[in-house]
């Protein structure tokens, strides 16, 4: 049996057995006239992981989960959060002091909710406990991966909070979303399987005869993922209903002298050689159908959903090109000092987001600069959901969201190694 204590008798109660990760929201100034040059990620801001508070409150889609853990306190006579923000305006809930969880299904999308927790004392009356909490409901589902701490983490969809992580992965390659479920998929350096994890947490793992995964990519709609073998220097195709226990591959017909990268679009298959300077696109039915040769270094490619384009980083990340189906590769200007290290294309209007070390970029889908923000160190990924007007940067031991008019932005802290960041919209 575990002790209990009185408030009166134990002013300071420690929760432990649990690590909160904490967002912080920072207003930022809006404006049109520098939006090219102002930055509204701040670097320094202090870490929340040190805050002690027995509140979290956990962002999702239409609702916020708060929990809490009173339960050593024997002296409780109730519990009240206080809301603030939001159309529907400001509530009170009462709940019996037994009680540590609350869901507030009473929130609409995209709005900033502050919640605080305070408890109801014998002889003490009404005490408030730790900070109070944000919360942003949203349809997002968005994945991160940790190579250090070998975890894929499911955020909250305001990104101020992590809802659950998966692992542990010895050598994450990379991860993909299913835009139709939410899923997420695993490729691990070190597994001849892939991993799935759905949306609630459990996690599958399927055999391949793979020699060990490399880059992965999902077409939820149309049922088919893609991965490489990056020993055996192959892409092969699966369908995702006919997964069991074993996923059945079909190679694509072409040879590689090494790894390579993959985009999808709508079915089609970008594939980015770099040993061979090349990039080839397959349509629908597993044709060729297009192939640009002599591009030296490639290390990124990415597609819009939107278009028949795509985007690479070549010349290991100091040229950014545009891809067009029968038109010459087209070179687009990046004010990096360095190299460029990811890029995201959006599926709507099919903006491209670039990332460079401490930079990132944002065009339109032919080119034209949008934005420029410089300060952003160790950045390592990119996400960029044009549906809800968010774009998420990794560096690699913290994660912003940031709303595309930079009107707000959640930062999350707590990382080891971030190797990728991916989002579903939910719309």
């Amino acid at each position: 049996m575990r002790p209990e204590y009185s408030y009166r008798t134990r002013h300071v109660c420690q929760i432990s057995g649990r690590m909160i990760l904490l967002g912080l929201l920072l207003m930022v100034a809006a404006g049109c006239a520098d939006r090219q040059r102002r930055n509204p990620l701040d670097p320094d801001a202090e870490s929340p992981l040190d805050v002690l508070s027995p509140l979290g409150a956990l962002a999702e889609d239409g609702r916020v989960r708060l929990q809490w853990d009173l339960t050593r306190l024997s002296d409780l006579e109730g519990l009240r959060i206080y809301r603030v923000g939001g159309p529907e305006g400001s509530e009170v809930i009462e709940l019996p002091p037994s009680d540590s969880v609350y869901t507030d299904e009473d929130v609409t999308n995209g709005f900033i909710y502050r919640y605080s927790l305070s408890m109801l004392v014998k002889e003490e009356g009404e005490i408030f406990v730790g900070d109070a909490q944000l919360a942003t409901p949203g349809p997002e589902i968005s994945w991160l991966a940790d190579r250090g701490s070998g975890l894929v983490w499911r955020l909250s969809a305001d990104g101020r909070t992590g809802l659950f992580a998966q692992g542990r992965f010895p050598s994450i390659a990379a991860i993909a979303v299913d835009a139709t479920s939410g899923d997420c998929w695993v490729s691990d350096r070190r597994f001849r399987s892939l991993h799935r994890i759905d949306s609630t947490g459990d996690l599958d793992r399927i055999g391949a005869d793979l020699e060990a995964g490399g880059d992965l990519v999902i077409d939820g709609p149309g049922r088919r993922g893609w991965v490489v073998d990056r020993f055996g220097f192959e892409v092969y195709s699966f369908g995702l209903d006919a997964v069991d226990d074993t996923l059945h591959l079909t190679e694509i017909d072409a040879t590689f002298q090494d790894e390579v990268e993959l985009a999808e679009q709508n079915g089609s298959l970008w594939i980015a050689d770099r040993q061979g300077e090349r990039v080839l696109l397959y349509d629908a039915s597993g044709a060729r159908v297009f192939e640009w040769q002599g591009i030296e270094g490639l290390i990124k490619i990415d597609a819009s959903a939107g278009s028949d384009r795509a985007w690479i980083l070549a010349n290991d990340g100091l040229t950014l090109m545009l891809l067009v189906p029968d038109h010459p590769p087209l070179e687009i200007f990046m004010p990096f000092v360095d190299a460029a290290v990811a890029l995201d294309v959006g599926d709507v209007r099919g903006d491209v987001w670039v990332a460079g070390p401490a930079d990132v970029v944002a065009y339109t889908n032919v080119g034209v600069p949008i934005l420029h923000w410089d300060n952003t160190p160790d950045t390592r990924a990119v996400a960029i959901d044009e549906r809800n007007e968010h774009v998420w940067i990794a560096a690699s031991t913290r994660l912003w969201k940031v709303s595309l008019e930079a009107a707000y932005q959640t930062q999350l802290t707590g990382f080891t190694e971030t190797v990728d960041v991916v989002v579903h919209s939910g719309n």
